[in-house]
């Protein structure tokens, strides 16, 4: 996760978008933000609703452009299998903008 403000900084510079405005919300534990890169390059939000439930919220590429479906799936599975790991979420909710063609 970016947690420091310089690599917030650098996220907000590199992919042309707001990302830096979370700072006080990645302080507060509200949510946490990482960078992903594979054929595409997007920011995603994680939002920590309590210690019992995550919620994937933004996800989005440079200048806040929508990424493919094939991103999104990517995500879904890396961060599932991320959740099944730690064992502790019981729920695991996707922002309503997440919705693609399986």
């Amino acid at each position: 996760a970016l947690k420091t403000v310089r690599c917030l900084m650098r996220e907000a510079q590199k992919m042309q978008h707001c990302v830096f405005g979370y700072l006080d919300k990645i302080r507060n534990r509200e949510v946490d933000i990482y960078h992903f890169e594979s054929d595409e390059k997007g920011t995603l939000e994680v939002i920590l609703s309590n210690e019992d439930e995550l919620k994937i919220g933004q996800f989005e590429g440079r200048n806040r452009k929508p990424l493919s479906d094939q991103s999104k799936l990517k995500v879904m599975r890396w961060f599932t299998n991320a959740v099944e790991k730690e064992g502790k979420v019981k729920n695991l909710e996707v922002n309503k903008a997440w919705e693609y063609e399986s």
